[in-house]
């Protein structure tokens, strides 16, 4: 069995830390690992990795001591022949459900097999391909094959539709859930972290949403219409598609793991006993609001997103982006 090399990144040049590791990471065969030891929030580093690699690669924490943290980072196998969850749930988003019941995160974890979730998460394989093929639940929007669909007019249905109801239903949720908390706060204590955790999230979405408005969207409209025209456009002002994209994808990562988090706190959005409509009103939403992010997600990480990258890396060949 091999060992996984142990990198002390306190050992390493504050300057050289992220790029000595990445070149770690590269030099490893698929399925092979290493184990970091860092004193500082490895977030940093993890973002990093996703920006460089995008999802190829599994981040474990496999221990953590007073203001140390250990980390295994395995290499991913990388069988492109093997149909990702991502695409699974992009041909058929009926599947979503069951993903979601087990705890697999189709939105942002989109580009692993079913084999390597199913490692991750102690599911047996056959099962869950069982389980796949017996769903036979109608679509929530049959007529819509999203997979066909003009990217530029994605992005305009992702801001009309998704990005609107965001900002239409972010304050109110707000505003509710502050209340509640002010109410039955010191009865109910999980929903003060419900309200910290909900301002979290609505911070994040917002500033998301705003660099997909202001430079990502705009920039995949043109590059869209300059593939389908055959003219030259000029390189982004944020630089390649693909690395603003896997930055927003550590962003999206940290937005369902926050969902998770109001899943465990609420019990799946139960309520407590003896509560006024109100909190009923406000877990309804809340459910609502995370079903409609993780399409969402979905729909840009797994369709729009990879379409729009593998359009700008083919005229970035043909040297039409200049």
């Amino acid at each position: 069995m091999e060992v996984p090399e142990i990198v002390d990144v306190a050992l390493i040049e504050r300057g050289l830390k992220h790029s000595v590791i990445f070149k770690k990471f590269d030099a490893l065969r698929p399925g092979s690992s290493i184990i970091i030891r860092i004193d500082d929030d490895p977030k940093p580093l993890y973002e990093y990795l996703l920006a460089k690699c995008g999802q190829t690669f599994r981040w474990e924490p496999v221990k953590k001591e007073p203001l140390v943290w250990q980390i295994k980072i395995v290499k991913g196998l990388q069988k492109h022949d093997e149909e990702t969850i991502g695409e699974i749930v992009a041909r058929d988003y009926g599947k979503a459900a069951i993903f979601k019941n087990l705890g697999i995160d189709f939105s942002c974890g989109g580009k692993r097999t079913i084999e390597e979730v199913c490692k991750q998460h102690g599911l047996a394989a056959s099962e869950l391909s069982l389980m796949l093929a017996a769903e036979t639940q109608p679509l929530l929007t049959p007529d819509m094959d999203f997979q066909s669909w003009d990217i530029g007019f994605m992005c305009k249905y992702m801001v009309k539709l998704h990005h609107l109801y965001l900002k239409s239903n972010t304050p109110f949720i707000q505003e509710l859930s502050k209340k509640i908390s002010k109410t039955y706060g010191e009865k109910y204590p999980e929903i003060i972290e419900v309200v910290a955790i909900f301002e979290k999230i609505s911070k994040l979405l917002m500033r998301s949403m705003d660099k997909e408005e202001q430079n990502i969207f705009p920039y995949i409209i043109t590059l869209n219409e300059a593939y389908k025209s055959g003219s030259v456009i000029k390189e982004a002002a944020f630089g390649p598609l693909s690395f603003s994209v896997y930055l927003l994808e550590a962003e999206h990562e940290n937005l369902t793991e926050d969902f998770r988090m109001l899943r465990t706190l609420t019990r799946n959005y139960q309520l407590p006993p003896y509560v006024p409509h109100s909190y009923g009103i406000l877990y309804k939403m809340l459910q609502e609001y995370e079903d409609d992010i993780y399409l969402h997600l979905h729909l840009e990480n797994n369709i729009l997103f990879p379409k729009a990258i593998e359009i700008e890396n083919e005229m970035r060949e043909k040297k039409r982006i200049q």
